[in-house]
């Protein structure tokens, strides 16, 4: 059956799911599900080793923290990445619970509203690598320039 035949077959409110298409899709739900799970772990600790370190500076009295504070671009950086990070990692997660929930029901809507999550997910994941890029242009200037 060819993909036109399919489509003058099936009505637009229906899903076909093929077995082919379901193995797939478990597969990648348990992927998103670890990846999303185990990003936000990550995320967190690294989140707590960076602020001892931040607040370890700002209180010795480090001067760049003292001239700039807590509006010092490091800080903001770091920052924008975990709450960038967190929020990533919360839409891949909702994108594999709602997959999970359109395989289970076969309904369109639970479908498109997994492809939202995952939209989402990877417009987050760009900002997060803008941000990322930014920050290590800004140190690698910071570092040659001796600013």
């Amino acid at each position: 059956m060819t993909f036109e035949d399919r489509k003058k077959h099936h009505s637009n409110n229906s899903l076909e799911i093929t077995p082919k298409m379901q193995s797939h899709w478990t597969t990648s739900l348990g992927w998103a599900i670890f990846l999303g799970l185990s990003g936000g772990i990550v995320t967190v600790i690294t989140t707590i080793f960076l602020g001892r370190i931040f607040l370890r500076d700002l209180w010795r009295g480090n001067i760049y923290f003292n001239y700039h504070g807590l509006f010092n671009p490091y800080f903001i950086g770091f920052c924008l990445l975990f709450l960038t990070s967190l929020v990533a990692n919360f839409y891949q997660l909702r994108f594999a619970f709602q997959l999970k929930c359109a395989i289970n029901t076969k309904t369109q809507a639970a479908f498109e509203m997994a492809w939202l999550y995952f939209r989402n997910f990877t417009i987050l994941f760009a900002v997060f690598i803008l941000i990322s890029t930014g920050m290590l242009f800004f140190s690698t200037v910071r570092i040659f320039t001796g600013y």
